[in-house]
C-alpha cells in the first residue's frame, strides 16, 4: 500500500497523490485520477508512476532494453526528491503545485489547474536550472498518469482498451479501439522488460497522422480516462507497462521521436505545453465531451459568433479562380440564401486569370490580380458589405509557392542544414524572425486593413518536418517557430479589433487546442464533396467544440433533393459553410436551402452548447461508406438528431434508447417520403433511401426504465 500524501476533489474528479519506493530503489511521487467517490483497490501491485518523466543529457538512459523505444525512467527521474506541495485558489481557479528537487540544483514543478465548472483538469510541468552549469533536456513530459486500472487487483486481462484517434487528409478523426493486450501492454514473467508504445506526430501539422489524444477504458468498471495535449508542433504519447499498473505520459516529442533538445543556462526555466485530462464513469463519447467542453469553456467567443452565422465560401465554385464578376454574383446569391459571412478563397493573387492550379504555387507575394479583380478587391468587399455580410479572404501566410518572388528570399525563410526547407512547391517563412513579421505586416495585415476585410481564413498546406536550423535542436526550433506563428495570430486580432480567424491546414491538420483558442472557427476537413463528410464531421465531436467545426455543404444545380438534404444536414454537425454554384439553383432548391438555414438558426444553441453521443452501424470504408449514423446533440431537454444513411442501408431504423427518451418532435428537416414518429419512447424512421440526410429536434424526458 502506497503512502497517500494528499487528496483533492476537483469538481467530480478526485486527484490522489501517492508516495512509494519503486523497484529501482528510489522514492517516487505519483498521481491517481478517479471519479469522485470511487474506491481504489488497496492491494494493487504496481510501482508509483512518477509525476514527471524527464531526461537530462549526460544522465543514464533507461534499461529494460528501452533505448529507441522510450526515454521514460532515465536516471534523471530517479534523482527527483519530493520537496513539498501547495494549493492555491484565485477566483474560479485552483492550482496544486508539487515541487521536486534534484540535488544537482534542478528544480521541478508539476502543476494541476482546475477551473470551477470544468469536468477536466489541466496539467503542465516546469523545470528551472538552479545550478551553476548549463544543462540540456532531451525529454520532458507534460503529464504522467499511472496505476491503471486502480479498481482491480492484478493484471485483469481483457479488461482495458486503448483508444487512439487516427487522421489523414480528408479522412480525419477515425476512432480506433483495441485491447491493451494487442499492443503487448502486459508485464512479462518478471519486471525486467518493460513494454510500451510511443506514437505521435512530427512537424507543424500536429494531427496529420494522429490527434494528440489517448484514451483508456476499464470495461469492467465502466471508467474511461483520456488526455488531449495542447500542442501545435511535434508531440508524443506513450503507454507503458512493467507490472500490474498501466501508465500513460506525453508531451513534446523527445530527442528520439522529434529531434528535441532544450538547453537551460543557469537560472533558465522551461514550461511544457498543457495537457487536458479527464476521467468519468461512462464511455469514450462522454469522456471526449468532458474534454472538448473544458476546451470550449476557455475560449474567447467573438460577439458575432454567439449566433453562429452561416458562411459561404466560393472555393468549391471557382476552384482557385475567383473573378470579380463571378464573386459578385455569388455574393448576391449567398445573401439571398441567408449567409452572413462571405469568403473569397485561394487564387485572388494569381498573375494570370485561368483555370489551372497555379493558386498553389503563386502564393506568397500577396498582390491582388488585376486580371481577376480589375476594379480592385476593395470594390468586392464593399459589395459584400452592402449585402449585409462580413467579407473574408484566404491567406497562407507562413509559406510561399515556387512561382512567387518570396520563394527566393532566403533571408526570410526556414533553413535546414543551410538550405531552404522545401516541401514540394512550398517554402516556409521563419516566423521567429522580425523580418518575416515585417513582411507579413506589409503584405497580409496591411492588405486586410486597406481592403476592409472582417474575416481571414489562414490555411497551411505543407509540413515543416523535424524543424529548421537556428535553435538548441531542430525539434526545439520547430516548437519555437510554431509558437511564433501563434503569436502572429494574436497580433492580427490585436491590430484589427473584431477580426474573425478561420484556422485551416490542408483542411483539418491543425485541430489542436492552441489553434482552437486563437481562432473562431476551424476547417473540419478538405472533404469538400465526398460521401464521407458526415463521418468525418461526427468524428470531430470527439476532438473539437462543435461550434468551431466548419463543415462544407457544397451544392450544385444538378443535385436531386436527396443529395441536397444529405449535404445540408451534414452542416448541422458543426458550422454551416455553403459552397458550390448557388447562382443556378432552381427556386425549389433555393427553398430547400433557405429552410435549412432557418432550421440551422433554431438549432444553433444546441450545436453550440450541447454534448454529443454517436450511434453508428457502418462499415470500415470512408471512401464507400455503408450503413447509417446518428449524432445526438443534447442541451437541456432538447436533442438535435442528425442522421445519415449510406450504401446498403435499411429502409427503417429506430434510434437506440438511452437514459432519456423522446416525447415530442419539435421540427424536422428532411426530404419528402421520410416519416419520423415516436413509438414506445423511441424515434423511428421509415421510408429511408441510400444517402439520405435528416435533422430533427426532439424534446426529451428522463426514462423511467
Amino acid at each position: 500500500m502506497h503512502e497517500i500524501i494528499s487528496k483533492y476533489k476537483l469538481g467530480d474528479i478526485e486527484v490522489i497523490y501517492q508516495k512509494g519506493r519503486n523497484r529501482k530503489g528510489y522514492d517516487a511521487v505519483g498521481m491517481l485520477l478517479i471519479p469522485a467517490g470511487s474506491a481504489i483497490c488497496p492491494e494493487k501491485e504496481c510501482d508509483v508512476e512518477p509525476l514527471i518523466q524527464a531526461k537530462l543529457v549526460g544522465d543514464d538512459y533507461p534499461f529494460n532494453y528501452s533505448q529507441g523505444r522510450t526515454m521514460r525512467f532515465a536516471e534523471t527521474v530517479t534523482r527527483m526528491e519530493y520537496a513539498g506541495q501547495r494549493k492555491e485558489e484565485a477566483g474560479e481557479e485552483t492550482r496544486i503545485t508539487t515541487t521536486l528537487k534534484d540535488p544537482r540544483g534542478i528544480g521541478w514543478e508539476h502543476i494541476v489547474a482546475y477551473s470551477r465548472g470544468d469536468r477536466a483538469i489541466r496539467i503542465f510541468c516546469r523545470v528551472q536550472n538552479q545550478g551553476e552549469d548549463p544543462v540540456s533536456l532531451e525529454m520532458f513530459s507534460s503529464f504522467t498518469l499511472g496505476g491503471l486500472t486502480p479498481f482491480e487487483e492484478g493484471v485483469v486481462p481483457e479488461t482495458m482498451d486503448l483508444y487512439q484517434i487516427r487522421s489523414t487528409w480528408a479522412n480525419e478523426g477515425r476512432l480506433v479501439r483495441r485491447p491493451v493486450e494487442e499492443f503487448q501492454l502486459e508485464p512479462s514473467w518478471k519486471p525486467s522488460g518493460a513494454n510500451g508504445i510511443r506514437f505521435g506526430q512530427v512537424g507543424s501539422m500536429p494531427n496529420r497522422e494522429y490527434f494528440p489524444f489517448i484514451g483508456i477504458e476499464d470495461k469492467k468498471n465502466q471508467v474511461c480516462w483520456g488526455v488531449q495535449l495542447a500542442i501545435g508542433s511535434s508531440w508524443q504519447l506513450e503507454a507503458y507497462r512493467k507490472d500490474d499498473g498501466l501508465s500513460v505520459s506525453g508531451g513534446i516529442a523527445d530527442r528520439e521521436k522529434g529531434h528535441w533538445m532544450k538547453r537551460l543556462e543557469p537560472g533558465g526555466c522551461f514550461e511544457t505545453p498543457e495537457a487536458v485530462l479527464s476521467v468519468c464513469v461512462g464511455g469514450i463519447d462522454e469522456l471526449c465531451q468532458r474534454i472538448t467542453r473544458t476546451v470550449q469553456n476557455h475560449l474567447t467567443i467573438h460577439p458575432d459568433e454567439e449566433r453562429m452565422p452561416v458562411v459561404f465560401n466560393e472555393f468549391c465554385t471557382t476552384w482557385g479562380n475567383p473573378e470579380e464578376k463571378l464573386v459578385t454574383e455569388l455574393a448576391d446569391a449567398a445573401a439571398d440564401l441567408g449567409a452572413e459571412y462571405f469568403v473569397i478563397d485561394a487564387g485572388w493573387y494569381k498573375k494570370c486569370a485561368n483555370e489551372d492550379p497555379r493558386w498553389s504555387i503563386e502564393h506568397g507575394d500577396w498582390t491582388c490580380s488585376g486580371q481577376l479583380f480589375p476594379n480592385g478587391i476593395k470594390a468586392v468587399t464593399e459589395h459584400i458589405h452592402e449585402k449585409g455580410m462580413k467579407a473574408g479572404i484566404w491567406f497562407e501566410p507562413e509559406d510561399c509557392g515556387r512561382a512567387s518572388e518570396l520563394f527566393g528570399r532566403e533571408e526570410l525563410l526556414c533553413m535546414r542544414d543551410g538550405y531552404p526547407v522545401t516541401a514540394g512547391h512550398r517554402r516556409f517563412l521563419d516566423m521567429r524572425k522580425q523580418a518575416a513579421w515585417d513582411y507579413l505586416d506589409e503584405r497580409v495585415l496591411g492588405f486586410l486593413k486597406e481592403n476592409g476585410f472582417d474575416y481571414v481564413k489562414i490555411d497551411y498546406n505543407a509540413n515543416l518536418g523535424i524543424g529548421p536550423d537556428g535553435g538548441d535542436s531542430p525539434g526545439e526550433a520547430l516548437y519555437e517557430s510554431v509558437l511564433a506563428t501563434q503569436r502572429y495570430f494574436r497580433r492580427l486580432k490585436e491590430e484589427i479589433p473584431g477580426l474573425l480567424i478561420e484556422n485551416c491546414a490542408a483542411g483539418g491538420h491543425r485541430l489542436t487546442i492552441p489553434f482552437l483558442r486563437l481562432s473562431d472557427m476551424s476547417s473540419f476537413s478538405d472533404a469538400h464533396e465526398s460521401a464521407n463528410i458526415p463521418l468525418v464531421a461526427a468524428n470531430m465531436h470527439r476532438m473539437i467544440p462543435a461550434r468551431q467545426s466548419q463543415i462544407w455543404a457544397v451544392l450544385q444545380p444538378e443535385f436531386p433533393d436527396g443529395l441536397m438534404y444529405y449535404k445540408l444536414c451534414s452542416a448541422f454537425l458543426g458550422r454551416m459553410c455553403l459552397s458550390g454554384d448557388i447562382r443556378h439553383l432552381s427556386e425549389h432548391q433555393k427553398e430547400i436551402v433557405r429552410s435549412a438555414v432557418s432550421c440551422y438558426r433554431k438549432a444553433a444553441g444546441i450545436i453550440a452548447d450541447g454534448e454529443s453521443r454517436i450511434q453508428t452501424s457502418t462499415g470500415l470504408s470512408y471512401k464507400e461508406p455503408a450503413g447509417w449514423q446518428a449524432v445526438l446533440r443534447t442541451s437541456g431537454d432538447l436533442t438535435l438528431a442528425v442522421i445519415h444513411t449510406f450504401a446498403g442501408c435499411e429502409k427503417e431504423y429506430e434510434l437506440e434508447g438511452t437514459d432519456t427518451q423522446p416525447v415530442q418532435i419539435l421540427w424536422t428537416m428532411k426530404r419528402e417520403g421520410i416519416d419520423l414518429h415516436i413509438e414506445e419512447g423511441k424515434l423511428k424512421l421509415t421510408g429511408l433511401q441510400e444517402f439520405d440526410g435528416i435533422v430533427c429536434c426532439l424534446r426529451m424526458e428522463r426514462s423511467s426504465i
